[in-house]
Order: C-alpha cells, then structure tokens, then sequence
C-alpha cells in the first residue's frame, strides 16, 4: 500500500499539488471517494488537520473536502493578507508581551502570520481546545494515593513444629512424631 505525504497547511505548501498527488496514492490503493475522505484524516497535520476537525460535520463528500482544502489553503496570499490585516487591528490583551520583548525575540513576519492564522482558526471549532493535556486517570490516582508502608518479611517458623531432636509435631494435637495429615485425633473436621 502506498501512503501520500502529509499536508499540514504551512506556508509554502501547495494543496492542490498534494491533493494531486493523494489522488494519485489513491487511485494506486483502489480507494473510492468514501475511503479518501476516511483516510484523509491521517494525512493531515497541524493547522490542516485543525481545520478538517473544526469542519468534519460539513465536509460530507470528497468533492466538498477538496473544495473546501483549495478554498482556504489554495490562495496564500489571500490567505496572507487577511491575517496580517487582523492583526494590524488587533489590540494587545493582558498576558501578552510587549512590543520591546518582542523586538528581543524577532520572529520573521510569516511566522507571526502563521501563528495568528492559528488563533485565528481555533474558535472555529465546535470542540473547545485545551492548552493543556487533561490528565489521566491513572496519574490522578497515582498523585493522590497514600504511600504503602513496606514491611520486612517475616522469617518463616519451622522449627516451631519440630522437636529438638528435629522429629514433626501435629499442627492439630501438638503432639510430635506425626503431622496433622497422619493425626488419629484428627477425625472427622
């Protein structure tokens, strides 16, 4: 089976020549339109595949998924410009650095479009994104489980059940020369 690259939406990267060449790998693997809309998913990464999630419910045909991947991704400079027009008339919100920490960190213009293209397409989606990884189960119990104290092992007590001259006494009777197993007063237990 042949696999196609990964189209992640950076700049720079031409969506309909990887829709090009994944319809290629498709036709290669004897996919239907069905099968590239359900394998498109793994394919995809960063700011692509956050599109695709925000968009699943309405990207209901391969036709409507590529239109939609051209649509956006296909026109950069449109693209391009509506992000740097954003953040032109954006304001700074509180948290956010200021302009003479950012000078000590230069980011190039595209990098700061990237970034703001990002922010910009997270509120699109219906499922809130989390900055932060939830945790599991297993490392909540792990925090807050009280620590096992360790206790040395017991040395084992044989020589309790052995007479001095190293002869069995009966776990049952407590008399020595046999063993509860061979036990006459044993009866009916």
């Amino acid at each position: 089976m042949e696999e196609p690259s990964t189209f992640r939406g950076a700049p720079g990267e031409d969506p309909l020549k990887w829709l090009k060449e994944y319809d290629r790998v498709a036709n290669f693997n004897k996919w239907d339109d069905m099968m590239c809309l359900a394998n498109v998913y793994f394919f995809l990464d960063g700011t692509a595949r956050q599109w695709y999630v925000n968009n699943e419910d309405a990207l209901d045909s391969w036709e409507a998924f590529k239109n939609g991947l051209s649509g956006l991704f296909g026109d950069r400079q449109k693209y391009t410009r509506r992000a740097e027009e954003q953040l032109k008339c954006r304001a700074q919100r509180s948290g956010e650095e200021t302009q003479e920490s950012l000078d000590s960190d230069p980011q190039s213009l595209e990098e700061i479009v990237q970034d703001e293209v990002e922010r910009v397409l997270a509120p699109v989606s219906t499922k809130p994104t989390e900055t932060r990884p939830r945790p599991t189960y297993a490392a909540v119990t792990r925090k807050y489980r009280a620590p096992v104290q360790k206790f040395p092992p017991e040395p084992r007590k044989t020589d309790v059940w052995r007479t001095a001259d190293n002869r069995p006494v009966c776990f049952h009777c407590g008399r020595p020369g046999h063993v509860m197993r061979y036990c006459r007063e044993k009866g009916c237990l």
